[in-house]
This record gives C-alpha cells, structure tokens and sequence, in this order.
C-alpha cells in the first residue's frame, strides 16, 4: 500500500537509508545472521525493487477499482539511484561469507530468477527493447497505425475519454455464447470460399445512399457513383432487401462482434501499460460488420466512421442492461417551430428525438463557432401552403412562415462538426477552407433552448480532433484531449497522435488554423495557411447529474452488478481483463529488470559468490541456485536489453562470468546443454510448473511466453520452428521471427553454448560425446536443416553454432562424425547437390540415421532486371564453418580428421568443387571488421574523392565537388570500401592454412590431386576481365607451395602438365570442343592460360620455368585469332549516365547502378558484352555511347553516355579498336 517515492528530497533521503544499510553490512558482516535479515531482504526486493504496479498484477484482476497510474503503486524505489541503493544492499547481504549471507544468497536468487523466469521476452520480431520506452508517459496509451488507421484512432481516444459512454461500454455484460457465434461464421465464411466465389447475380447496398445496385455490371453506385467496395457483402437475387436488413441486425445483436472488439480497445487504453496498442482486431471487425464508403484499411471519414460506429453499438446494445447508453451520452430532442409571419400564430411544432446528435455547422465564411451557430440557429423564412387559410379555389393560401430550430432536450455530449470542405463546381475538386474558425473552452447554448435547461446550459471543452491536409482527399486525424476535471484550470491538454502522446503545445495553433509565417535562415519572411485545424469538437455538459440521473444510474450499477454474478456473462470481461493485466505484467517485468546498473550489481554479485564456493561452509544448493539465477538472467533479461545486448563489453563480461559459473558446478554443462536439447512445448493458456534445476534459463516459460495477439507479437510459419527447439535455440541462436537479428547476441549466445559443449568434452572425454546432450541438439538441428535453410537470417544463426563450436578441436572430431560436412555442403550446392541424384540408401548421415533432406531451390528475381536479390544463404559464412570443421585436429600432429563416407564421397565430387573455385575461390578466408578511419584519414579521403569546403554569403559552411550537380550542407563520408575490395583485403591478411581449397588439398594424395585438377580447370574457363581469376591463380600458387603432406611436388607436375595440355588444345584444337569455340573466346581462355603460367614461374622456376620459355608462339597466335570489337571491356571503364539519370560505375568486370550492389560483366560467346537480363549492342555502339538490348524483348533498348570522355578521345573505327590482352600488373605482384 506503501506509495512509489517521487519527491526528489525523500528519494535522496531513501537513497541515504539504503546506502547506510548496504554500508553496515559490509563492515559489521555479523548483521546478516540477524533474525530481522530475511524480512528486510523480503520487503526490500518486493516492495521497493520488484512491485508490480496495480494494472500489472493479479490484484488488477481481484478488484473493481484501483489506481488508475502506475505512478501510485509501482516499486517504492522509482529512480536510478534508489533501485541502485536497494539492489546494492540485497547484493551486499548476498555476499556476506557466513550462514546468514549464504541464506540470504539462496533467497536472491530464488527470487531473482523466479522472477526472471516470469519475465516474458520482447516479441520475437523485435529481439531486443528499451524496456523503459514501452511503459506509457501519460495517462492513457496511443494506438498504433500501420494502415491508414489514423481515422479510427483519433475517434476511438475521443470516445475512450468520455467518462459516462466508456464506462458503460465497459460495464456491459456480454455473454460468451457469442464466441460460438464467431466460430460459426468463421466455419461458414471458410465453407463459402471454398466452394465458390463471388456471386454473379443479386444485389449489393451502396454504403454511402443504401441504394441496392445490380451485382451483374454495376461496379460504382448508380446514383451516387461511389465504387463498390471490396468484400461487400451480395444479396442474393430474390431475397427482400428489409428481410435481409432485419436478419443483418439479428445477427449482430447475437454476435456483438463490434461491441466486443470495442471494449477490449477501451480496457487497453483505460488501463494498459503500453506506449501504444495495436487495435488491429478492431480494424478488422470494423471492415467486416461496418459498411464504410471505403475499406476499413483505407483511408475514411472519421464522422462517417463515428456514425456508424455508434449505430452499431447501439444495436448491439439494444437487449443489453446499457440499451440507452448512446442516446444517454450522445442523444438530444430538437423542437422545430413554425410560425405565420404576418400575424405570429404559431401553425406547428414538432419535437425529433435523435440517438446520436451532432451539429454539423458550415464555417465557410465564418470565424467563429458562436458565429457559425449563430447562423445555424437564425430563423428560416419559406413561402409554404398554409392549411389554416383556403384561397377562393378551395386551395390553401400560400404565406411566409418563420422556422426556428431550438434545443428541447440537451445531449450530454455535444459533438460539433466544423465542416470546412466544399466542392469546386469551376474545377470539378473537393476543397478546404483552411482560414482561422476560432472556438471557446466554455460553450454556453441556453439562448439556442426552447426552455431554460434544468441545471444550466454550460458545456466545456474535451476534446477537439484535428485534420490536418491540404484538401478533402487527403490527409491525417489526431486528437487532442483535455484529462482530468475540466473545471480544474490546471488539467493538460494531450495530443494523441496515432502511437505518440505527448502534451498540446497551443490549441489556437493546433486547431484554429489560419495563416503562419514561416521564417528561413536565408530567405525572407513566407505567409502560408495552416492545413492542420479542428475538424470535430468534443463539449461535455458540465452540471452535475439531477436526481433523476443519479436515480438511473444507480440502478444501473445494481444491475450490472447483479448480472456479473452471472457466470456466463462475465467470462468475457475477464478475458478481457486477463489479456490486459497479462500485456502489462510482461511491459513491467521487462522495465524493472532491463536497467544495467540493475544488472551489473547483480553480475557483480554472482561473480563474487562463485569465487567463493570452495568454501566449506557452501552447499551445492548454493552452486546450483546460482547456476539457475545466472543462466535465467542471461536468456531472459541480458540478451533482450538493448543496453546489454548492443554492448560488446557488456557480452563479454556476462560471458565471462557464466564459463566461472560452469567451471564451478559440476554438472553445469550437462545440465545447460541437456536444456537447450529439450524442445519448447507450446504455449498453453495455464501457467506450467516451475521447471527443476536441470532445466533452468534455456527452457521457455509458458507463462511468460504465450502468444498474445493484442501486443502483436509474432505468428510464424505453418512449420513452426520456435516450438521445434528449446526457447534458448529459437530466441537466441536462430533468433527465429526476428524482424532484426543481433549479431552480437546470435555470437554471445552461440560461445556460450560452444563453452559448454567443449567443458563437457573435457569431463566425459571426446570419444564419449555419442550419447551426450551436445550430440542430441546438433542432430536435433541437423534434422531439420531443410527447415533452416528457408531463412537467411534462421539459417546465419545456424552457421554461428557451428563456427564457434569448430573453434574447439574437442569438438570437431565428434562433429565430424555426424556427418556435418555432409549437409553443409548438401546446403551449399541446393537443388544442384549430387546427392539429389543418387539413391537414398546412399545419402544416409551417420548422425541422423536418415537421408540428406531436399534443400529448395533458391529464388531470385526475374532475369530481365539488372538488381538481384541478396542471395537466399550467406555462402560465405557457410564455407568457413566448413574449412574450420577440416582444420587438422590438435593432439594427432596436425593430421587431416577422419571423414565418413558420405563427407568424404561429396567433399570429393567434381560439381562441388568447380562450385567452390567458380563462385568461391578464396572460401575460408574470415571477413574483416568494418574499416574505421581517424579524422585525418577522412580529410584525405574525401580530398581524393574530390570535395572541398566552401562557404556561402551568410558564412554556413557547405561540401562541392566539381562536376556533381549538388552541394551538400553536411560534411561527406568516405566512399565505403567495395565487397570486392574487401575480399581483397581479407586474403591478404589471411594465411594459407585457412583457405578450404588448401585444407581439402591436404586431405590425402587423391585430394590433392582433385583439387589442383579443379583450379587449373577453373582457370581454363575464366575470362582476364573476371576479378576472380587472379584470386584462383593465387589459391592455385597456395595450394602449391603447401608441402605439409610432403606431396609438394606431385601437385607441381600434376598442375603444369595441366596447363600445358590446356595450352596445347587451344594451339592446335586437338579436341571438338575447342574448335567449335568462337576466335575472341579462344583468345580469352588462351590469355588466362599463358598469365598463369608465366605468374607461377617465378615462385616455382622448376616446374614452370621451361614451359614458359617455348611461349614464344603466342604473340603471332593472339594476332592470327583475335576479332574486332567495336567497345572493349577497358573502354567501358569509369562513370556513365543512362536514359533515366542512374549513375553508373564500372570497375573491371563489376557495373554497380546507383550505389547498389554491383552485378558481373560477362563476356558472352556472341562476341561482346552482358549484365544480367540485357546484351551490348557493338554494331550501335560507341566508344563514349553505348546501346544495351533488352534479351527478353529484343526491341527494348536503354543507352548510355558518358558526362566526359577524358579516356575516350573519339575514337570510333571499328576496324582499328582490337580485342587482345588486358595489360595487367607484373606477376611479382603475386
């Protein structure tokens, strides 16, 4: 009951206490064996760190009523520096070495994990949060928008803050036969679909004039023209139209769909946590049951939304104990006068009763509200037939007769509409009238009554919603709400804005619109209209109830309470109730437990306890208590706080400390891994039991993480893989559903694991992995890497397991000996993997028992575009994990692993290694970090690239390069490096004995010799332009000089007999391949050939040097076989300029379009040039414009120019330019 401690002075105060506490503790370590310690840890970790505010716990659900603001019945400490003060001393109490501090320990970490374990993670698409940003600021939550939503959001905060129609919303009882309504029409609309599809015959009702339009060709309202909406509901040919409406309302006075979606939207802003919620089941009912001029997902009229609405509740609520409640909160009686002018006599007055009254008011030329009412309630004058006086015809008389509208019953709730739109009949436009239509806080209307109201006339202001666009088409809805009683001058306005609350600045400039003058640093003053103004306005009559009011009411409080008791009236709204208190429990736990002084303290805590564990005194309790304490933190709370888990050295110190966790409990590892091999079970509406001590941090908690659809978390595939594996596996690993993965809590959690693994090794011994949890979740992974293999992102995190696992020699024999070469490589080669071609019985892993599975064919885009997709799987990152899984194992004098057949059969095979020297080449190499440079390396990169610093006449400092067409005012960045020379970067700092080329070839003689053939092979197919081509004639130089196997020397002949036989053939084309070549490929191949033999003479002169001694003939060969050719490949080099202003870069045979990813440039047969999807044209191209033609529609063309032709001098003789050699750089380079 204690309240949160706000006042700065009694937080300092309440700081002082906690840190004197935690101070005695430390010097006088007696106190913690006194009997008052476990009460004091009790009250200090439950009510002043820990307390759950009143909407978050389970009191929320017991009660009727309670404080409405977290601010009343959070945790008594509610700043940084108390929750530190408080965790500070628990730890201080933790850490005492006698009984009293080793029980004290026991009882933390009881609570801290029981705790933690409750605490439900972020969404899975979300990963990581800042919890404190998710807790509302204000007193009600904002409403998330994601499809044009804004409409429905703005009106349902207007409708959320009237007190008298919310509350009754809420009240209402609705019995929960209606659920199986639901189910019913769902069963019904799915029978529907299948068996046909729209009707072709019938009607359907136009929403905007209920006109019945034909279904046949009508595909816009006949009278009003308003397009047929989507999913409009048929009525079938013969059925009465008033017989159908009559079952429509039926129906939904059974089903009360809108009725039951609306009050869990209420409950969520009246008492959720949340910075926002996401009301999509309620747009979705909206679309279904509300039959608005557009779809619900669309933009629409918010008082047209509000209409129909209201006329739905209402329906829905006619057979409940709130039956009146719209005409009670919105319902007014107007009484029409009419009165014969030339002699006053009253000839009629008639009384209109309306349930949801508003008045709707014309602002057009006004500039007021009590203007605008002014006109609306001046009498009208009309020449009408006067029944009381009959002409000589035996015809009424015609006489002018006054007609005065006035109020007869006052609405509680007067809604004003300010109509500002109109229609341009010269233009054919819908427009706005964005002048300044001013409107008061206190709205007297007693002159617009018929008779002097009871109790006054006197409404003030609630809430305005404001439309903000240039026209009637366009545009967006926000609210601005004034909270609190609005006779207390000092109750805030609040703007709700979609999902952002926050305090009004100034309701004339928010709402009155007008004109602004907008001032620029360089420019003069400009006069501009405001387009954001109040379009609805919300009075509530200020007057407290009469008696006979309060007579109503109270009766209506007896019978909703009376009907409460009912069990089958209630179970909806606690349901409802259920839903929020749950949504708030998971906010809260995640906002006390996601603050990193919080959790050092607690680090530093265990920390110190495990140093201390091979005293005498601890018990194995202890060592397991915080095993459980450390493991369920660090799944539950450090990998999902942004704080911790966007920090490295935050990682590494909670990483640190969980291996000293480990090392000290004995079965740690065991039981760690045992629980990451358990598959998480589905999450049930019950809470499950608490899980034993081996099953402590990996395994999910079903309280904690059941899916609920009203904080819109994650709904995966129909294979679900979050249930496949435990929720450490899923959540942390996989990071299954991620919408944004975190690399560093994918690799922390990925060497926690590999830490553990490599500790049970050491304990059981490796040869005894077979049975052991770590061999069950590696299977349990490879079982369904058909599964991961779908998801780039799922399958990344697979192959983060798998690296920091190879990096433990302990562990890659026994990985090994499940046959994980084998899938990788079954990954890697997809739909064209060998093993798809043979038998199962021969595709059988030795570690699942069953056949290498079907890896989909990876998708891409269509071949006529020039940007490709990413590719479906990081081939790179999966080729590393397999040359670290080769890497010779330590302790057997570096000697190649023992392979099983079906690795060893496809490591072998020919298609996986040309994959490998193709696409592949330097594979192995490990990626360098991102390049960060200092100051001074900027300054002179961005002078090499150009830029200079100028300032203009006002002296504002401003970036130009010559030749570009803007200024740019901030200060350029370095041109990144490119993919490509950052490759080029990682081989050169990477040894040879990483390359999985290198390691294959080390395999064994037979190896070696497969491995050389693929190089040569690979080089014989590569064109000079290809930037790949050096780097295989580097591996084939590394592969070569690798003498650990003492086979050295084989692979020197066996690679120059190689290529002079692939010289030879293309010399003399002794085979029928190389004669039916084209001349210009043939002189490609024969220059990659000759290159690399004359590169490799100088590192291995023995072998190579007598073959490139008799190259003599080449010359007069190249000059025999080389073809003309207009555009080479080196006068497409530098910057160009297509038709549609793209900049384009080519470097080598790479063509990058607007600084995206570049795409190859390939050499083709035909003679001339292509990227993906469109072939150069050399017979209309130039050497400064060049012609591209579409390969899918031969007549499409798109041409290139360049801004300059500093290279290109105008050369354009198609005779005289020759394809022949590209100079490339010396082979000392090498």
């Amino acid at each position: 009951r204690d309240p949160r401690v706000h006042d700065a002075t009694a937080d300092k105060v309440l700081v002082g206490v906690l840190a004197t506490l935690g101070a005695l503790v430390r010097q006088h370590v007696g106190l913690a064996n006194a009997p008052e310690i476990p009460g004091l840890l009790d009250d200090v970790f439950d009510t002043f760190l820990m307390r759950l505010p009143w909407a978050a716990s389970p009191k929320f659900l017991e009660a009727s009523e309670g404080p409405v603001s977290s601010r009343d019945s959070g945790p008594i400490c509610s700043t940084d520096d108390s929750r530190l003060a408080a965790c500070d001393l628990v730890c201080a109490l933790a850490v005492v070495e006698n009984p009293g501090g080793e029980a004290s320990c026991a009882t933390l970490c009881a609570k801290m994990s029981a705790f933690a374990e409750a605490t439900a993670p972020p969404p899975a698409e979300q990963m990581v949060c800042r919890a404190s940003e998710d807790i509302k600021v204000f007193s009600r939550p904002g409403l998330v928008n994601t499809a044009n939503r804004c409409y429905m959001n703005s009106l349902c905060q207007q409708l959320a803050s009237l007190d008298v129609f919310s509350g009754g919303i809420l009240s209402t009882p609705v019995p929960s036969r209606t659920l199986e309504i639901d189910a019913e029409e769902e069963a019904k609309a799915k029978e529907g679909k299948d068996k046909d599809d729209e009707p072709t015959s019938g009607t359907w009702e136009c929403p905007v004039c209920t006109l019945q339009n034909e279904v046949g060709g009508d595909l816009e309202c006949i009278a009003c023209g308003t397009p047929k909406p989507e999913g409009v509901k048929i009525l079938a040919a013969g059925v009465d139209p008033e017989e159908a409406r009559k079952e429509r309302e039926h129906k939904a006075k059974e089903q009360k769909a809108v009725l039951r979606e609306f009050q869990r939207t209420l409950r969520f802003l009246t008492h959720g946590e949340m910075t926002a919620y996401d009301a999509e089941p309620l747009l979705r009912i909206v679309g279904q049951h509300l039959s608005l001029q557009f779809p619900a997902e669309q933009q629409n009229d918010t008082k047209e939304f509000m209409d129909k609405l209201l006329e739905e509740i209402e329906l829905e609520l006619s057979d409940s104990v709130h039956k009146d409640l719209v005409h009670r909160t919105f319902g007014a009686t107007t009484v029409e006068t009419k009165v014969r002018e030339k002699d006053g006599k009253e000839a009629n007055r008639s009384h209109t009763k309306t349930s949801t009254f508003y008045l709707g008011l014309q602002v057009e030329g006004m500039h007021s509200l009590e203007e605008a009412m002014e006109h609306f309630f001046e009498p009208a004058v009309r020449e009408v037939d006067d029944e009381d006086e009959i002409g000589e015809d035996g015809k009424p008389v015609k006489n002018k007769f006054e007609y005065t509208n006035r109020f007869a019953e006052l609405p509680r709730v007067l809604c004003v509409q300010l109509s500002r739109f109109s229609f341009d009949y010269s233009r054919g436009l819908p427009i706005k009238h964005n002048h300044r239509v001013e409107f008061p806080e206190v709205l007297d209307v007693s002159k617009y009554c018929d008779k002097p109201s009871a109790g006054g006339a006197e409404y003030r202001l609630r809430g305005i919603l404001v439309h903000m666009g240039p026209s009637a088409n366009q545009g967006h809805y926000y609210s601005i709400i004034r909270e609190g009683d609005l006779r207390d001058p000092s109750s805030p306005y609040l703007k709700f804005n979609d999902s952002h609350v926050s305090l009004a600045e100034s309701i004339e400039d928010e709402c009155f619109g007008g004109e602004q003058t907008m001032r620029r640093e360089t420019y003069s003053s400009h006069v501009s209209e405001k387009n954001w103004n109040a379009y609805l306005l919300f009075y509530e009559r200020c007057q407290p109830p009469t008696a006979e009011q309060k007579t109503t009411e109270a009766e209506l409080a007896v019978a909703v309470q009376r009907l409460s008791l009912d069990p089958d009236l209630g179970t909806i709204g606690r349901m409802q109730e259920r839903q929020v208190q749950d949504a708030n429990e998971k906010l809260w736990r995640r906002n006390l437990l996601y603050q990193l002084p919080l959790l050092r303290s607690i680090r530093g805590m265990i920390e110190d306890r495990v140093s201390k564990l091979s005293s005498a005194t601890t018990t194995p309790d202890l060592a397991r208590g915080l095993f459980h304490t450390s493991f369920a933190l660090f799944e539950n709370v450090v990998l999902h706080c942004e704080q911790t888990a966007h920090s490295g050295n935050e990682m590494k110190e909670w990483n640190r400390v969980l291996l000293r966790v480990l090392e000290a409990n004995p079965d740690g590892a065991h039981d760690f891994l045992k629980a990451l091999a358990t598959p998480a079970s589905p999450p049930e509406g019950k809470a499950a039991p608490a899980p034993a001590v081996a099953v402590i941090g990996p395994q999910r908690s079903t309280t904690g993480a059941a899916t609920d659809d009203t904080i819109g978390e994650a709904i995966f595939d129909a294979v679900d893989l979050e249930t496949q594996f435990s929720s450490f596996m899923a959540r942390v690993v996989l990071q299954v559903g991620s919408r944004y993965p975190v690399k560093s809590v994918r690799e922390s959690g990925s060497r926690l694991i590999a830490t553990a693994a490599a500790s049970l090794a050491t304990a059981v011994g490796t040869d005894q992995l077979g049975g052991s949890p770590f061999s069950a979740l590696v299977i349990q992974l490879l079982d369904r890497v058909d599964q991961l293999a779908k998801e780039r992102d799922v399958m990344e995190g697979f192959l983060s397991l798998i690296l920091a696992l190879s990096d433990h020699s302990s562990l890659r024999a026994h990985l090994l000996q499940l046959d994980l070469p084998a899938f990788l490589i079954h990954v890697y080669m997809g739909a064209i993997s060998p093993a798809v071609e043979w038998p199962e019985e021969e595709t059988v892993t030795a570690g699942t028992g069953k056949p290498l599975p079907r890896i989909p064919q990876a998708t891409r885009r269509s071949g006529t575009q020039v940007y490709y997709s990413p590719p479906p799987l990081d081939h790179r990152m999966l080729l590393l994990g397999l040359s670290k899984l080769l890497q010779p194992l330590e302790g057997a004098d570096m000697a190649p692993p023992t392979l099983p057949a079906l690795s060893a059969r496809l490591l072998r095979n020919s298609k996986f290694l040309a994959r490998v020297v193709d696409h592949n080449p330097i594979a192995g190499v490990k990626p360098l970090p991102p390049i960060v440079y200092t100051a001074e390396e900027e300054d002179r990169l961005i002078a090499e690239d150009g830029w200079k610093q100028h300032k203009n006449p006002h002296g504002r400092t401003y970036w130009y390069r010559p030749g570009a067409k803007y200024t740019v005012w901030e200060k350029p960045k370095p041109r990144k490096p490119s993919s490509m020379q950052m490759d080029e970067r990682a081989f050169e700092a990477a040894v040879p004995e990483d390359l999985l080329l290198v390691v294959l070839a080390l395999f064994s003689p037979t190896d070696s010799v497969l491995v050389v053939q693929a190089l040569v092979d690979g080089i014989a197919r590569s064109y000079p332009s290809s930037w790949q081509f050096k780097q295989r004639v580097r591996v084939l130089a590394h592969v070569l000089s690798m003498d650990l196997d003492k086979l050295q020397a084989s692979r020197l002949a066996a690679a120059a007999n190689q290529l002079r036989a692939a010289i030879e053939d293309l010399r003399l084309g002794t085979t029928a391949q190389t004669r039916a070549m084209k001349n210009h490929t043939k002189c490609a191949h024969m220059e990659v050939l000759v290159f690399t033999v004359r590169a490799l003479t100088d590192p291995f002169p023995e072998a190579f040097e007598p073959h490139a001694a008799d190259l003599h003939w080449v010359k007069s060969w190249f000059e025999r076989f080389r073809p003309p050719m207009r555009v080479t490949l080196q006068d497409l080099q530098g910057h160009w300029t297509n038709t549609q202003n793209q900049a384009i870069h080519i470097v080598e045979d790479l063509c990058s379009f607007s600084q995206n990813e570049p795409v190859p440039i390939t050499l083709e047969d035909t003679g001339t040039y292509s990227v993906p999807g469109w072939m150069l044209s050399q017979e209309r191209s130039t050497a400064h414009t060049i012609v591209w033609v579409n390969q899918a529609s031969r007549s499409e063309t798109v041409q290139w120019t360049r801004s300059n032709n500093l290279n290109n001098t105008g050369k354009d003789d198609y005779d005289t330019q020759l394809y022949g050699p590209i100079n490339h750089p010396g082979h000392e380079t090498l």
